[in-house]
């Protein structure tokens, strides 16, 4: 009964610790820069990608799995994963590359190694944030022979601007973009004269004090692990 306690006792305190994993304003400001796209276009791609409702938020996951279809191996239908660590994330991913499964979007941009098989060396360092959006930052790249933002967005989804369903995915974005990216870029980037609002500083202090929570989280983590495995 104890061990049983130390695992639930586990799980209640590294609940949605991987909010804390989401790249910074600033980190999707650069990838967007580099595409002659705004931080907040990035950000919709990446909720259009694996967002998901955590409380009242709207936002990215970074360890998002997701299995497209696959007639070869047996998979007929979309399905998706959304571990809660990056441990548990990696795990799953390493099951389903054993297993055989190629098409595979994976972490907060959903990169799939299927269409990019060689974006990265190691897949499971797709599921690093900041790993991630480099991989997904090539495929931009990729994608930038379309003018149009809409195109990009499009291209990013389906590899053809002129897709159908690639033009219902961009719209997708944009609405992301109207009704959650423009309020967390609001939120998150520092106003031109460096001063931030009252509001923005109480957002930054709480992102701040979240981080840190995460880390005595993760040290509980381990703290858990050792009882639970002696």
């Amino acid at each position: 009964m104890k061990v049983i306690a130390s695992a639930l006792l586990l799980f209640a305190h590294v609940s949605h610790a991987y909010v804390s994993d989401i790249p910074t304003y600033s980190q999707f400001e650069r990838m967007g820069a580099a595409h002659q796209l705004d931080a907040k276009d990035v950000y919709s791609l990446a909720l259009a990608e694996s967002g998901h409702w955590v409380d009242t938020e709207f936002v990215p996951h970074p360890y998002a799995i997701s299995l497209g279809y696959d007639d070869s191996i047996g998979q007929l239908k979309h399905e998706g994963f959304y571990p809660e660590t990056k441990l548990e994330a990696k795990a799953i991913l390493r099951q389903l590359l054993k297993a055989g499964y190629t098409n595979i979007g994976i972490g907060m941009m959903q990169v799939n190694i299927k269409a990019n098989p060689d974006i990265v060396e190691d897949y499971t360092s797709l599921l690093d944030p900041i790993t991630n959006l480099q991989a997904a930052s090539k495929v931009l790249k990729w994608c930038r022979r379309y003018e149009s933002s809409n195109d990009v967005f499009a291209c990013y989804s389906h590899g053809d601007a002129r897709s159908e369903k690639g033009q219902q995915y961009a719209s997708r974005v944009i609405t992301y973009s109207d009704k959650y990216a423009h309020q967390w870029e609001k939120l998150h980037s520092l106003p031109s004269n460096g001063v931030y609002s009252f509001e923005q500083f109480v957002r930054v202090a709480k992102t701040r004090s979240s981080r840190y929570s995460a880390t005595d989280s993760r040290q509980a983590q381990a703290r858990a692990i050792t009882i639970v495995t002696q």
